[in-house]
């Protein structure tokens, strides 16, 4: 028999011993799984916020381009000021839009006003601009003489579908328009 007491060594692990080993790998891991969810949030975060950079680039590159002589011309022969003529209803549908290419474009004797936009991502639920006038006293010496507008544009995004925070982002632009 001392065979018999030789074999009968343990030679696997009991399921007490494979469950506390599963619950002590259970909690190590509970914090990394944490702060690989919260990375995610974050660079998510992070894309729609590059996104937001875009579209705004895209629109401030395009109004920076309006010289203080075109939009003074645009005023002159259309009777719009900037604030009309941004506040367009169908520029305002065109900014909303979500489809593959939009041209929003205005044509003035003498003169072409056009934006060309880029579709909006589907987490995207605002793309608008506001005009506001800057007051004279804003630096004439360094801005020139003139009417002086801070447009504003405004993003905004859900980063899911069901998701009821909405985050937002402003961008500016100062425009000149000769006297």
């Amino acid at each position: 028999m001392p065979n018999s007491l030789m074999t009968s060594g343990r030679r696997g692990f009991t399921m007490v011993e494979v469950f506390v080993a599963v619950v002590i790998l259970m909690l190590a891991l509970m914090p990394l799984s944490t702060v690989i969810s919260a990375s995610n949030r974050t660079s998510n975060v992070s894309v729609y916020e590059i996104m937001a950079v875009h579209y705004a680039a895209e629109l401030a590159e395009q109004l920076n381009r309006l010289s203080p002589t075109m939009l003074r011309q645009i005023r002159l022969q259309t009777g719009k000021a900037l604030p009309a003529l941004l506040g367009e209803p169908s520029l305002v549908a065109a900014l909303q839009d979500h489809s593959f290419t939009t041209e929003y474009e205005v044509l003035v004797p003498d003169t072409r006003f056009s934006l060309f936009l880029s579709p909006l991502h589907p987490a995207f639920t605002l793309r608008e601009l506001t005009v506001e006038p800057l007051p004279v006293h804003v630096a004439p010496s360094l801005l020139g003489k003139g009417n002086l507008w801070a447009v504003k544009i405004h993003l905004g995004w859900k980063m899911a579908p069901g998701d009821p925070v909405q985050h937002k982002a402003v961008y500016g632009v100062i425009l000149r328009e000769d006297a």
